[in-house]
C-alpha cells in the first residue's frame, strides 16, 4: 500500500455554467440599520439643511453646497469624513452638527 495522498478525481461534469443562488436576508442589513429615510420637512434635502443653518446660525455667508451635503447625511445617521484643506470651513459642520436636532428641525416649522 502506498502511504501518499491520492489526488481527487476530476468531475468530469463541472456546474460553471450553473448559477448561484443568491441568499435574500430575512432582516434589514446591519449596515442600514439606524439609517433615517425621512428627516423632517424643514431639513428633508441638502438645501433645507442649508436654509435651515443659515437662518439659525445667522450666518454672514452662505454655507457650501459640501457642507449642508455632509451636515444631511450625518443627520440621516451615516458616518462621514471630511478632507479639506486649511480655513474651508470643516469646522462649520461640527458646529452645524452640535445644534440640537430639535433646533434644526423643529424650530421653525
Amino acid at each position: 500500500m502506498s502511504t501518499r495522498p491520492r489526488t481527487p478525481p476530476i468531475n468530469p461534469n463541472p456546474t460553471h455554467g450553473t448559477p448561484r443562488r443568491r441568499k435574500h436576508p430575512s432582516t434589514p442589513s446591519k449596515s442600514t440599520q439606524g439609517i433615517k429615510t425621512r428627516l423632517p420637512h424643514r431639513i428633508a434635502t441638502p438645501e433645507r439643511v442649508r436654509e435651515a443653518l443659515n437662518e439659525d446660525l445667522a450666518l454672514d455667508f452662505e454655507a457650501d453646497e459640501w457642507q449642508a451635503h455632509t451636515v444631511y447625511r450625518c443627520l440621516q445617521g451615516y458616518d462621514g469624513m471630511v478632507i479639506a484643506a486649511t480655513g474651508l470651513g470643516k469646522s462649520l459642520i461640527f458646529m452645524m452638527l452640535s445644534l440640537s436636532s430639535s433646533t434644526i428641525s423643529d424650530a421653525h416649522p
